[in-house]
């Protein structure tokens, strides 16, 4: 039998495994890329058995999103924080989606591979389901954004929220923009969704 203890306990042994998984799989994909990383080495890397890994992650891919989602998390964070003191749509737009793009280029390969993962990526793994949820918060606070600021109606700020967010992930994952500076990024994202951002 096991007792309220003896579960917490596990839980917590779970919750310390996977953030050691967490900061392995961060560590290793900033300095060496999705491409020059193996789930051995992150295992190793985290100190627990291959076999435990792949409880969280069965490969690669979803390792990728695991890390990637943790860091997705605190940037959304961060632009729902900031967005929600801007004066102007356009600010508080920007204000909200300059965090995602940051930590989407902080590694180019790895930014890129992320949102490959989670366009293809297998339906049924909660890494990809959770990396979707963030991105529908993210256009749920964009519609708020444009609704805070200006009269549209709830369906039309939820399609041209839609329209934002589909600019942003193309504008991230294009081959075209790989060279891009972060800010130039920003920038062309910007100028791509003036006409969602006024009212015709």
């Amino acid at each position: 039998m096991i007792t309220s203890a003896g579960f917490g306990k596990r839980e917590q042994n779970k919750s310390e495994k996977l953030a050691r998984i967490i900061s392995a799989a961060r560590t290793l994909l900033e300095s060496a890329g999705e491409s020059g990383v193996t789930t051995a080495q992150v295992a190793k890397s985290a100190e627990v058995a291959a076999g435990t890994l792949f409880l969280y992650a069965k490969n690669k891919g979803e390792l990728l999103l695991l890390a990637q989602n943790a860091d997705y998390r605190l940037a959304l964070h961060e632009g729902i924080q900031q967005s929600e003191g801007a004066t102007s749509l356009d600010e508080a737009v920007q204000a909200l989606w300059d965090p995602i793009f940051r930590c989407n280029r902080k590694h180019v390969e790895n930014g890129r591979a992320y949102l490959r993962e989670v366009m293809f990526g297998d339906p049924e793994e909660p890494n990809r389901a959770e990396a979707l949820s963030l991105m529908a918060a993210t256009g749920a606070q964009t519609e708020k954004l444009l609704r805070k600021f200006l009269t549209f109606t709830l369906d039309d700020a939820n399609m041209r929220a839609q329209s934002v967010s589909s600019v942003a992930y193309v504008v991230l994952s294009s081959p075209l923009t790989v060279q891009f500076a972060i800010d130039d990024l920003l920038q062309m994202f910007m100028a791509q969704i003036q006409p969602s951002l006024r009212v015709t």
